[in-house]
């Protein structure tokens, strides 16, 4: 148990979590992960790749979408981020009824 909690101690925090966002922006979308705005559609393969890096990491994603983001915008991402198994937690914006 000792060994454990010195082992916790010594690890340091955890790494801060990447932040993924995407919003509608008229009829296209605006996606930006970990502060760098991505073109749009996303280059699939490299976001894979990074993804998994981040998770290697041990890095989580905070995944932060306007209730107006249609899933078009968002859904390859998700998809890619739960392909690589980087643990993401949702962050709402508004309450969406």
């Amino acid at each position: 148990m000792l060994a454990l909690l010195l082992a916790a101690t010594l690890a340091g925090p955890p790494a801060p979590p990447v932040i993924i966002a995407a919003r509608r922006d008229g009829r296209s979308c605006q996606v930006s992960v970990d502060g760098r705005p991505r073109a749009w559609p996303v280059d699939e393969r490299r976001l894979f790749e990074e993804f998994r890096r981040y998770r290697r990491a041990g890095r989580s994603a905070h995944v932060q979408i306007e209730v107006d983001t249609p899933y078009r915008c968002i859904g390859a991402i998700l998809y890619l981020a739960q392909r690589a198994k980087l643990e993401m937690g949702f962050v709402g914006n508004e309450l969406i009824r």
